[in-house]
């Protein structure tokens, strides 16, 4: 019977392992709004980011976007849906 213990802590640890890695896995997609600031832009000019809304999944966040760029007053505006991950902004200078 003594058995049956030495074995389940092992087990144990693996589930709390895989479950642990399962939960980071998922994330939260950021719906970015980008402009440019300079009124006669220049290719390459850099966009102007701002994170808009944070959603569960890519699909939420790809509805909104769809629906926000349809609105006549947001012509001018760029929108795109990334990893929390993922900061279009660049690197954050240290």
């Amino acid at each position: 019977m003594r058995r049956h213990h030495v074995w389940s802590l092992p087990l144990l640890a693996v589930y709390l392992l895989c479950s642990i890695a399962t939960a980071h896995a998922e994330c939260t997609w950021v719906l970015w709004a980008g402009v440019e600031r300079n009124p006669r832009p220049l290719v390459g000019d850099p966009i102007e980011w701002t994170p808009m809304e944070s959603f569960g999944t890519k699909r939420e966040c790809l509805k909104t976007a769809s629906l926000t760029t349809k609105n006549p007053t947001n012509k001018d505006w760029e929108f795109r849906c990334l990893s929390d991950a993922i900061d279009p902004r660049g690197p954050k200078a240290k």
